[in-house]
């Protein structure tokens, strides 16, 4: 689409005018704003000026007629009667009321007679002048003032004193940034810096700024005044980064305001003319969007096409439903699966695929709470068919979009199979752990009843053979008691593999026996500390034979392990039997591991972890580890009392 070059730079023109007018107007509104803030300020700074030496003037007034009034007092007590702590005492009055005074000095005939308090270094010295003007009038003298080195600027204030026939002169050495701010600062005006000054000699300075570079621009105000014998000025003038960022904040109101109106009034008629050209695009856009849609209508049928492909062949059962759990589609399988004709499980309840009790509900209520609290479901259901068969499954769920709302997928797979090999394999395990056994009872048998015979023939044979050879020597006989020994000891230590393999005291005595013994046996060999609590009351003898087992090789795999591996100084281990179940724990307060790189052991008996493990799922119990570095270990064993024993000799 082609645009006349004429008309588009008229359109243009209208705008650009507009906001040059309006921001030459903000410009000259803005500088005569500026102009009367500038005359204002003026005026205020002289008023300002003036009101501070006002109060400059009234506060230095106010301190010397405070000194006239105390040494009138002072002149009234006579020399004669005057005592040091008197003196103390009138010093320590004026020290404190006045303002500034750091220090009180009479002077009799140009000789300094008493000073308090007493000076702790130089002194600045009085002038001979000052004191001659004092004595000859009756009025307090300031003195020029004094600045130290190392010390505050310091005026002097000169009082003549008449006691008697004597004519004294009473001199006060006066702070001048202390007299004058003390009564200055409170009510100073924070947007102005002031300075007053004797001559060259600054007396006070507000605020105390490192160099004049620090006043801001403006009028600069200079006012002089008399103070008592002296003529003193004071200088004011506006703070950077106070009144002066203030007067621009305050005038940039106007002219941002009206570029800002200039730019909207441009920009509202360059809009117009937008808008036009936007109709004229908006109609060429709709019959452009007319054909994307035809176009988009004709995938989406493709795309359901392959959707539907897909969604029939698959070989596991396919359920879309809503967030009640209601079928809204189902794939030819999944009716399959529950013996209904295809298409007859849409608009019914997924609960229809599970037997009618409370596990049905169950199931359905786990499912959906899976999936909306964490985006996807696995659990494991009985899916009950139309000829009353039962078909295990497992259902796995995620969310998807249908027909653009969120819904529900359940996939349905068919698990018998694998459900029977695992229940193949689990009897398989049960009847190799009980040929181990019979092999460990076996082998416990023959070595007790073969080898330990053997070993106790030999002992004897070698004490016979020891008390007929009295007249051998005695490193015969020594030698003798050795080899007997180390057959006793043989005989014990084979006496305690076979209680490892299989406990005698388990099968005659019952569990606690043979839980005690172990305890006593590994306490014997470690030295460690064990607190043992065993509470099984009258249900020893109700503990089936292969759950006694199993806590037996669990503890013994336990301690193990403990020995090995935990470096542990003691060792908790608690036996209770309930109504249902029998809880063993152990804990230790070894080092501890990471149970998220812990490799299981597999030495000895069993398989570490891993062996208790498969020997609790073998009796229907569970086993819980937990351990964490340097916190210890703790093994908990549940096992049902109940229905384990039998399947397991079976």
């Amino acid at each position: 689409m082609t645009h006349n070059p004429p008309k588009t730079l008229a359109v243009l023109a209208a705008p650009i005018a507009t906001t040059l007018l309006l921001g030459l107007l903000t410009t000259w509104a803005w500088r005569t704003q500026i102009n009367l803030h500038r005359t204002a300020e003026a005026r205020h700074t002289a008023d300002v000026c003036y009101q501070a030496s006002r109060r400059v003037q009234v506060l230095v007034d106010f301190a010397l007629k405070a000194v006239r009034l105390h040494a009138r007092e002072f002149s009234l007590v006579s020399p004669s009667t005057l005592t040091p702590q008197q003196l103390r005492d009138f010093s320590a009055v004026l020290l404190r009321e006045l303002p500034g005074c750091q220090a009180v000095r009479l002077f009799n005939q140009g000789n300094e007679l008493w000073r308090s308090p007493p000076p702790d270094g130089a002194s600045p010295r009085v002038p001979a002048e000052l004191l001659r003007a004092a004595s000859s009038g009756d009025s307090v003298k300031l003195s020029p003032p004094i600045k130290p080195a190392d010390g505050a600027t310091v005026i002097l204030a000169a009082l003549p004193l008449k006691r008697g026939s004597g004519q004294e002169v009473m001199v006060m050495e006066l702070d001048s940034a202390r007299m004058i701010g003390s009564g200055f600062r409170e009510n100073i005006r924070s947007e102005f810096t002031f300075k007053l000054q004797d001559g060259a000699t600054t007396l006070f300075r507000f605020p105390d700024l490192p160099s004049p570079e620090a006043l801001g621009p403006g009028a600069t105000e200079l006012r002089h005044f008399p103070v008592a014998n002296r003529t003193w000025s004071l200088t004011i003038e506006p703070r950077a980064g106070e009144r002066a960022s203030v007067s621009k904040a305050a005038t940039l109101t106007t002219p941002l305001l009206g570029y800002f109106l200039s730019l909207c009034v441009g920009l509202l008629v360059h809009l117009l003319y937008r808008r036009m050209t936007m109709y004229r695009a908006a109609r060429d856009q709709a019959l452009t969007e007319v054909e994307q849609r035809k176009a988009a209508q004709r995938a989406l049928r493709d795309a359901e096409t392959r959707y539907h492909g897909v969604f029939d062949s698959a070989t596991d059962g396919l359920l879309v439903l809503d967030d009640a759990g209601q079928i809204m589609e189902a794939n030819p399988q999944a009716c399959d699966m529950s013996g209904h004709e295809a298409g007859g499980l849409a608009g019914r309840s997924m609960q229809v695929l599970f037997d009618n009790d409370r596990r049905g509900i169950g199931v359905l209520d786990d499912f959906l709470r899976q999936v909306k609290s964490f985006g996807a479901a696995r659990l494991e259901a009985a899916v009950k068919r139309g000829d009353g068969s039962v078909l295990n499954v497992e259902i796995r769920g995620t969310t998807l979009k249908y027909d653009g709302a969120p819904r529900l997928l359940a996939i349905l797979t068919d698990v018998s199979d694998l459900k029977q090999a695992v229940e193949r394999h689990t009897q398989l395990s049960r009847k190799v752990l009980m040929t181990q056994e019979e092999e460990r009872r076996r082998i416990s048998r023959d070595l007790h009843d073969e080898l330990g015979q053997i070993l106790t023939a030999l002992h004897l044979e070698l004490d016979w053979i020891r008390e007929e050879s009295t007249s051998a020597p005695d490193e015969l006989q020594e030698s003798f008691g050795n080899a007997a020994g180390m057959v006793e000891s043989a005989a014990e230590e084979l006496r305690r593999i076979c209680r490892g393999l299989r406990p005698p005291l388990l099968d005659d005595l019952g569990l606690e026996p043979a839980i005690r013994l172990l305890i006593e046996e590994e306490q014997g060999r470690t030295g460690l500390e064990a607190d043992v609590a065993i509470q099984l009351d009258d249900s020893d003898h109700a503990i089936a034979p292969d759950v006694a087992l199993c806590v037996y090789r669990v503890l013994q795999e336990s301690l193990h392990n403990i020995r090995r591996h935990a470096s542990a100084s003691s060792v908790s281990i608690s036996l209770s039997c309930s109504d249902s179940e029998l809880c063993l724990s152990v804990y230790d307060d070894g080092v501890g591991f990471d149970m998220g790189k812990k490799r299981e052991d597999r030495s000895g008996s069993g398989f570490g972890i891993a062996g208790m493990r498969e020997r609790a799922f073998l009796i229907h119990g569970t086993l819980d580890v937990r351990s964490e570095p340097h916190q210890g270990t703790r093994v908990t064993l549940r096992a049902p009392l109940d229905g384990a024993g039998k399947e397991m000799s079976e």
